[in-house]
């Protein structure tokens, strides 16, 4: 058919009848079919309607009383429909249609839900699908793509698919008939709408070479795969794959096969996003097929693949011969074969290509010699390349290969990004020198900041790496940047103020080496020599923030007590104009202009104050709304009603601090409904702007700001308008800064326009630069390009000045900051708002916001004037002295008092304390730079002096911590792995603590705390190190730690060691007081971590006697003594000089059965522990070696591991140091002290007989050992007379995990242990005492959980009377509360109950709001007599194997079947197998009957050969043979199994019981008798009725 028509119809389209079609299309003719109805009369009912589902709408109409249709006519034609649902089964199953129609309102509904609730509409779904399972299975196909369907209309392609692949496993499940039309159609609706997985092609692939023949395989796969492709999909990973195989079958040549596919899918749009294994397994024939088709060829180079590397896509170009249009003079090939946009737009768009898939990090060196090539055409063409892009990265090798190649470039971006780290990482050939970008001035600047980002690898970063200072300058192009980096840094070092300074020695720091600066001498000079007394000076003539003060809010802040050490953590501070209201504490105090307005105490209870940091604290009317975060809501109370306290959502108070405003009437606006006193919410709008008489609010509208009058009292808005003052003084090509506008009286609930105005504009000018004014005519400009960080928020006078000063904002996610620049934009300070003190206003403790500076104040006019005199001479002089006093200075504090006497000294005029603490502070400042400037010079020269304290001059570096922790795994806690932080934390604590003095300063501690938990572990570590198991490397590092530790003195003799955690007296510095050793007498604390808020601190201390004490000024909440266990330096010699005289121990096969015997553990686990609890990824193969040489295979090692080293890590390695005998030579002359191990083994958990290591396996395997492990529940089990936790409760062990456990797995045993198991005969003890601990009246177990006010309500449900405890526990008869409070977990007591049916365990189901269902299964299992009817059932005699046999447990019922259903005595046996057991695979059923497969086929054959059985493939099943009916597919580990067998099952209908096992209700034996019962009965395997509604 022609490309428009298929167009058209993939829209939608109604071609006209005969329209031209392929023969392969899936189109259908479009009938008009006319309906009459008793009812309607002579009016008619007119259906258009596909031909192919024209039957299925008949009978649908017919369903609903509509006549058969006349006429039918055709009329035009369409896009083929597959027949859905209910239409297939209309036309294919008459009989049930009425069923399908019935259901197709619940289909619907569950479609309408899927748009808005698609969970609950796939269970609705998945539901209704088990009912057609159960007794319509052919109609499920159909009803799961229906319901894909609706998923894809709600949006959902991964439901949509998974309803697809239940489609496609009901087909295969219950061996349906497939139509492969209708299939193919299906197949291609879901493909388009990527509802369909590669996956799931690769499948229908395969399934197609099953039931097809090759040729016809191959031709619908190939059909399917084009008209995929063409629809706007890409090909999928494994197409190629598919086809191919396909094809090989078919017996195709492969290559004019491969040549078919190229030229039926090169014409798809979507090709570009085909793989990359696509393109690599086409390359050849399209090759061939582009060598003679110039329009194939421009076509590639039309594209870029998405998913294909840069020099794959490159070779399969060169290899279809499209690059010629590239390199070739224009003309001299087809027009057809050239680029769409020419060579230069080519390079171009493959540079965007490479870009968006993060290639710019891999430098082609097939692209720059292609550039090479394409160099003469791309001069001669003329057309510039775009290469540097907006916000996009720069290809730096391809930058400057052209244009040392002299191709026009075109102008760069500002935005674009020239990844320099990046470039340099990049190992791979090809790297060009860089020359012609550097010497390029549209890129060195941009090239050289980007340096500048490399150079700083983090904002943290101030000291440069020579390393990377050499890299950078081995570049010659990076060389010129560095040059042109130097000059920058020196023009900003003097353009900028003394505050930026910092900054701008961080910035030559980067290059700070005598290789950096020797790039550009002169300009590193101009920076080092730069004259701070100068800057010092000018600063000083300009002013100081501290010259001005607000007393009210310094009155506040004394009232506060706010001291240096406050930060935002515990200052609050609110804008409330014309108020502040700040908070220290508890303390809040509103702030007005001439004094403190209020005055409150908070009242939030001390449970909620988890989140005081989101506290919201308005003041309105002379009343503080108050209102903190309580989880999900709020809570809150107004000051005049404090007990009033109030929940309200989250949502209700804006966490914003913007302007608002109180109004003259009462209230407060935020630009929406006013705020009163006593309001529980707020509207919140914009900022707020008045002139009194009027009010405006600024806001969002979109992405615009725009502001709008609003009435204040409703919150209603106006036209968009404007002040006029914001208006006043507008000039063309002047835009107006909005958000940095303000406008509001002085006092704004005064009446009329008695307070005067306060405002501020800001207007941006053509040339960039801006100029704001205020209300008094106050204005500041700032130059364009003055570099200046902040938004311009005011200006400022300082006394004694007539210069303006501008004022600046920021504010950002980590800090708010304001700036004070001069009108040239020279810094004069920088301050954290409203914290500090910031060095540039040391004076001024909280720092407000421009908004309120109208109300600062000048402090010391004098002071001021004489600062307006000083000379740079007398800030020379004054800096010497200050550099001197502050080398001088012990502390901050000391260094602080000997500036300010300074400054009084040389400058007596200045008298205010405010002043002269802000001038010293500046003068700290300056000083700081000197300093800094020197030790910079020295670096610069290479003369500096290496500051970091060295390590002793005997260390030489130790082992890796990743090393040690893994050497050490499963003996102690997981540690952070830092270098080799572990022996160092050794080796410096054990100095610390045995030094003749204690250490002053800090210790470096870099290493995790954890690792001093090594210390207790010391023995076991020894045997392991032993061990023939441990690799060589791990050896080595236990040697190591162990040679570290006797060597650190923390072994010695007669000295103890303890963990302490501790509650200090007195506030705690975090910072300051970790790596400080504390000397309390002869003991010794040295101090891990502390916490300031809490005055908690963590530490280790060291008793040289062995005896602790009490710790003066602290309070011990918490210690641990680290036992050593008897490791002392001498004998850790002894045992290294052994290990390395002898090596590793033997390994002698013989000693596990021994430690097996004695200890009663397995032969895996006796193997585990003499190996020395090897860690190692049993499964994996590089542990194959420790298996074969310790006899164990991978699941039994494993899950032996799992059992040694279950409980802590120290118990553990203590039982492994029993087996390390006090003659260390005896190791390696009789071996390991396994006898010590076993007393210590059996005294912990009684004598017991070994279970075998493939019943623990297979225990674990199929999860019904509850929350105990396998093996010490079969152990248990298997030994009930002397099992601890049989008899009374045991440590490490919950009774409600026993009582579950055992529910669990004595079913499981009862099924699988074969007849003549011993174990089977000590199953009724286990179960006899499991029913004596619950018949005990202080036994209790969980049953779940109720909220604390629900518990009245539920004791009065059990009609027993409620005793308190003292202990704050709760009884009513058979319930027990223990102590606790919230959510309350509630306890049954057994012994009370009257059985399974007590009203008790109804009332626990039905009121708890957490219920422990396998608690209550448990219960019922072992009180309803169940499980003791269960092992109670006698095995018969005789049976040699598995009673999962009939020939060998019910013989006679195997010949009673095989005559009655006349089938062969093999075939009889199978298939009473497949009635009464719940997992028949044939693995298992070959286990039992320990047939040969010919004789397990020949069976099978003979019994799928009737209709007693059906034959299919179901998912996990594990066979090919069923029984009729319903299938219950369960999930992992159970299997799927069919729905007839239920009732025999411990679960009942649900299959699955509430102890999450399936098995059957008897053995074997008695389970046949019961399942041919049934058959005998009548109540054979079928599909059961489906049940709809009829109509009516």
């Amino acid at each position: 058919m022609s490309e428009q028509n298929l167009t058209l119809l993939e829209a939608g389209a109604v071609l006209p009848a005969g329209s031209p079609v392929a023969k392969d299309d899936t189109v259908d003719a479009l009938t008009s079919r006319t309906y009459r109805h008793p009812v309607l009369g002579e009016r008619a009912v007119v259906r258009l309607v596909p031909a192919t589902i024209g039957a299925a709408e008949d009978l649908s109409m017919e369903f609903l009383g509509f006549d058969k249709p006349a006429p039918v006519n055709e009329v035009g034609l369409v896009r083929q429909q597959a027949l859905g649902f209910p239409a297939w089964a209309l036309v294919h199953d008459p009989a049930n249609g009425h069923h399908a129609l019935a259901l197709v309102k619940e289909i619907e509904r569950l479609a309408r839900q899927a748009k808005s609730r698609i969970g609950p509409a796939k269970d609705g779904f998945n539901a209704l699908g088990e009912r057609l399972a159960r007794a319509v299975p052919h109609f499920l196909p159909t009803y799961y793509e229906e319901a894909g369907r609706a998923f894809l209309a709600a949006d959902s392609t991964t439901y949509a698919a998974t309803m697809f692949g239940k489609a496609r496993d009901a087909e295969r499940a219950y061996a349906l008939h497939i139509d492969e039309e209708r299939q193919h159609a299906v197949f291609l609706e879901f493909a388009l709408a990527g509802a369909l997985t590669a996956k799931a092609l690769s499948q229908h692939a395969r399934e197609l070479s099953a039931r097809c023949t090759p040729a016809d395989a191959y031709e619908r796969f190939l059909r399917l795969c084009v008209e995929r492709t063409l629809g706007g999909l890409p090909p999928y990973a494994q197409m190629h794959t598919d086809l191919r195989r396909l094809a090989k079958a078919a017996k195709l040549d492969q290559g004019e096969a491969d040549r078919q596919v190229l030229d039926q899918l090169l014409s798809a749009p979507s090709l570009s996003r085909a793989p990359e294994g696509f393109w690599a397994a086409y390359a050849g024939p399209l090759s061939e097929l582009a060598a003679a088709d110039p329009t194939l060829r421009g076509r590639l180079l039309g594209m870029f693949p998405q998913h294909v590397a840069d020099e794959v896509w490159l070779d399969v170009l060169e290899q279809a011969g499209a690059t010629a249009a590239l390199t070739d003079p224009q003309g001299t090939v087809p027009f057809a074969a050239e680029s769409p946009d020419g060579p230069a737009g080519w390079l171009g768009r493959f540079d965007v290509h490479r870009q968006r898939r993060g290639r710019r990090d891999s430098r082609s060196v097939k692209l720059l010699a292609l550039l090479e090539r394409m160099s003469g055409r791309l001069k001669a063409d003329g057309l510039p390349v775009v290469l540097c892009r907006r916000h996009s990265g720069v290809d730096l090798d391809l930058l400057d290969a052209c244009l040392a190649l002299g191709v026009p470039v075109a102008d760069p971006d500002d935005s674009a990004r020239y990844q320099v780290s990046r470039w340099l990482s990049d190992e791979r050939e090809g790297r060009r020198d860089l020359v012609a970008v550097a010497g390029d001035g549209r890129f060195l600047g941009a090239l050289a900041d980007n340096l500048e980002q490399h150079l700083r690898p983090n904002y943290r970063e101030t000291a440069g790496d020579p390393e990377r200072v050499r890299a950078v300058t081995a570049v010659p192009g990076l060389r010129t940047a560095a040059h042109t980096l130097l000059d920058l840094i020196a023009a900003d070092t003097a353009r900028h103020g003394l505050p930026a300074l910092a900054r701008h020695l961080d910035r030559l720091a980067l290059l700070g080496c005598p290789d950096g600066v020797a790039v550009n001498p002169e300009a590193a000079e101009r920076v080092l020599g730069h004259d701070v007394a100068a800057m010092l000076g000018r600063s000083l003539r300009t002013g100081l923030l501290d010259e001005l003060g607000w007393p009210a809010l310094e009155e506040a802040v004394a009232r506060l007590g706010v001291t240096a050490a406050d930060n935002e953590d515990t200052i609050g501070i609110v804008n409330q104009y014309p108020y502040l209201v700040l908070r220290r504490g508890d303390m809040v105090l509103v702030v007005g202009e001439h004094g403190v307005e209020l005055e409150h105490m908070l009242r939030i209870p001390a449970d909620q104050r988890h989140y005081l940091w989101r506290l919201v604290l308005r003041y309105v009317d002379k009343q503080l709304l108050v209102c903190w975060d309580v989880g999900r809501e709020r809570a809150g109370y107004w000051s005049g009603a404090p007990d009033d306290v109030f929940t309200v959502p989250d949502n209700a108070f804006d966490m914003s601090d913007a302007m608002s405003l109180p109004l003259p009437g009462g209230g407060r606006t935020l630009g929406g409904r006013p705020l009163h006193v006593g309001d529980r919410s707020e509207r919140h709008t914009g900022r707020v702007l008045t002139d009194g008489a009027s009010y405006w609010v600024i806001r969002h509208n979109g992405d615009k700001l725009v502001c709008q009058e609003f009435d204040p009292a409703t919150g209603e808005r106006g036209r968009a308008s404007l002040p006029a003052f914001l208006e006043d003084g507008a000039v063309d090509g002047e835009s107006l800064v909005l958000h940095l506008s303000r406008l509001a009286p002085r006092d704004p609930v005064a009446a009329g326009q008695a307070s005067p105005l306060l405002g501020w504009r800001v207007r941006r000018r053509a040339d960039g630069s801006l100029v704001g004014q205020s209300t008094d005519g106050t204005t500041y400009a700032l130059p364009a390009g003055a570099g200046i960080r902040g938004d311009l928020s005011g200006a400022v006078r300082l006394p004694g000045s007539d210069a303006v000063c501008g004022v600046f904002a920021t504010r950002d996610w980590r800090r708010s900051s304001m700036t004070l620049a001069d009108a040239e934009g020279w810094l004069l300070g920088e301050y954290t708002v409203p914290q500090g003190p910031s060095a540039y206003a040391r004076g001024t403790r909280l720092v407000p916001g421009a908004a309120y500076w109208h109300l600062l104040r000048p402090r010391d006019e004098a002071g001021s004037a004489a600062l307006r005199a000083v000379t740079d001479e007398w800030c020379a002089a004054m800096l010497r002295e200050a550099v001197a006093a502050i080398a001088a200075a012990d502390d901050a504090a000391a260094t602080q008092e000997a500036l300010v006497a300074l400054v009084a000294q040389h400058l007596p005029e200045v008298t205010d304390p405010s002043l002269r603490a802000g001038v010293a502070g500046l003068v700290e400042r300056a000083a700081v730079h000197v300093t800094r400037l020197t030790e910079l010079r020295d670096r610069c020269e290479g003369k500096a002096v290496e500051t970091a304290p060295k390590p002793a001059a005997e260390w030489t570096g130790g082992v890796q911590d990743h090393l040690l922790s893994a050497a050490l795994s499963g003996l102690i806690r997981y540690c952070y792995s830092r270098n080799d932080s572990a022996v160092r934390l050794f080796a410096a604590t054990g100095a610390a603590f045995t030094a003749e003095q204690a250490p002053t300063g800090q210790l470096y501690l870099d290493a995790d705390d954890d690792w001093f938990d090594a210390l207790g572990i010391l023995p076991a570590a020894m045997y392991r190190a032993a061990s023939p198991v441990t690799s060589p490397e791990h050896r080595a590092a236990l040697v190591e730690l162990l040679t570290v530790v006797a060597r650190s003195g923390l072994l010695t003799p007669g000295s103890r060691l303890r963990e302490v955690e501790l509650k200090a007296d007195q506030p705690v510095d975090e910072d300051g007081l970790p790596g400080t050793v504390l000397t309390f007498g002869a003991r010794r604390l040295l101090v891990l971590s502390a916490d300031a808020d809490d005055r908690e601190v963590k530490g280790l201390e060291y008793a040289a006697d062995g005896v602790f004490g009490a710790l003066p000024g602290y309070a011990i909440t918490r210690e641990r003594t680290l036992d050593t266990g008897g490791a002392t330096p001498d004998r850790i010699t002894e045992f290294t000089r052994l290990l390395a005289e002898h090596g590793p121990i033997a390994w002698q096969h013989e000693r596990v059965a021994g430690l097996s015997d004695t200890a009663g553990i397995s032969l895996a686990e006796a193997t585990m522990v003499l190996a020395g609890l090897p860690q190692q990824a049993w499964h994996k193969a590089e542990s194959e070696w420790v298996r074969e040489l310790l006899g164990v295979d991978a699941a039994a090692a494993g899950a032996a591991a799992s059992r040694m080293r279950s409980g802590s890590v120290t118990a553990t390695a203590r039982l492994l140091a029993l087996l390390l005998p006090a003659d260390l030579a005896a190791l390696w002359r009789s071996g390991p002290a396994a006898a010590e191990f076993a007393a210590a083994w059996t005294e912990r958990h009684g004598v017991r007989r070994p279970v075998r290591d493939d019943l623990i396996v297979a225990i674990d395997k199929a999860d019904v050992d509850g929350s105990m492990n396998a093996s010490e529940l079969i152990h248990g089990i298997a030994n009930p007379d002397t099992c601890r936790w049989l008899r009374g409760s045991v440590d490490g062990i919950d009774d409600d995990d026993v009582f579950v456990a055992l529910a669990k797995c004595l079913p499981w045993l009862v099924y699988h242990l074969p007849a003549d198991d011993p174990i089977r005969a000590a199953l009724p003890r286990a179960v006899e005492l499991a029913q004596a601990r619950l018949a005990d009246p202080a036994m209790s177990l969980p049953a779940g959980y109720v909220t604390e006010r629900k518990i009245d309500a539920l004791l009065a449900a059990t009609g027993t009377t409620r005793v308190d405890g003292a202990d704050g526990s709760i009884s009513a008869g058979a319930v027990l509360l223990p102590p606790d409070t919230g959510w309350r977990v509630v306890h049954v007591r057994p012994a009370l109950l009257t059985g399974v049916d007590d009203p008790v365990l109804h009332v626990l189901r039905a009121r708890l709001d957490s219920h422990q269902d396998g608690v209550d299964a448990a219960l019922h299992a072992l009180l309803g007599g169940q499980l003791a009817r269960l092992v109670g059932y006698p095995v018969p005699a005789g049976i040699d194997g598995f009673a999962q046999d009939p020939t060998r447990s019910v013989p006679d019922l195997v010949a009673r079947v095989a005559q009655e259903r006349g089938l062969p005595a093999d075939a009889a046996a199978l298939y009473l197998q497949l009635l009464a057991l719940p997992d028949p695979t044939d693995r298992n059923t070959a286990l039992w009957t320990g047939w040969k497969p010919a004789r397990l086929k020949a069976a099978r054959a003979a019994l799928a050969a009737t209709d007693l059985v059906v034959e299919a493939k179901r998912p996990r099943a594990g066979r090919s043979l069923f029984l009729p009916g319903g299938w219950l597919a369960l999930k992992a580990p159970h299997l799927p199994l069919e729905r007839w067998k239920l009732p025999l099952l411990i679960g009942g209908e649900n299959g699955v019981s509430g102890l999450a096992i399936v098995l059957p209700v008897a053995p074997a034996p008695q389970l046949f008798a019961l399942a041919w019962d049934r058959i005998t009965a009548g109540d054979g395997p079928r599909f059961d009725e489906l049940v709809t509604e009829r109509r009516r």
